[in-house]
């Protein structure tokens, strides 16, 4: 799934973690939303090797992304969601927000 023109709007919620006189965040919560312009679906090997068969699966699924997406948002959102938070932590785990931000 590839998204196109991808509109996101994201709050991240977070604490403040001190250690060793520095300030580090840990992100807690994460409210998404995302809008894409245009969602395009290549799955590949659909059929066990019939290409055709899939082809045509494909062309479907792009025909009809909206109503597609509209079945998968709330899912992907979740992975993309557990994927910054995942992200985001590992980051200001290392790095304090002084030294994110010069301060």
């Amino acid at each position: 799934m590839l998204p196109e023109n991808l509109k996101a709007d994201c709050l991240l919620g977070y604490e403040e973690v001190k250690r060793r006189d520095k300030t580090h965040i840990r992100f807690v919560s994460s409210k998404l939303d995302i809008d894409p312009s245009l969602m395009s679906f290549e799955f590949e090997n659909l059929f066990d090797g019939e290409r055709e068969l899939g082809d045509n699966i494909n062309k479907v699924l792009n025909d009809n992304w909206k109503e597609v997406f509209a079945d998968v948002k709330n899912d992907y959102i979740e992975l993309v969601n557990q994927i910054l938070l995942g992200l985001m932590n590992k980051f200001f785990d290392k790095v304090s927000l002084e030294e994110a931000f010069d301060n």
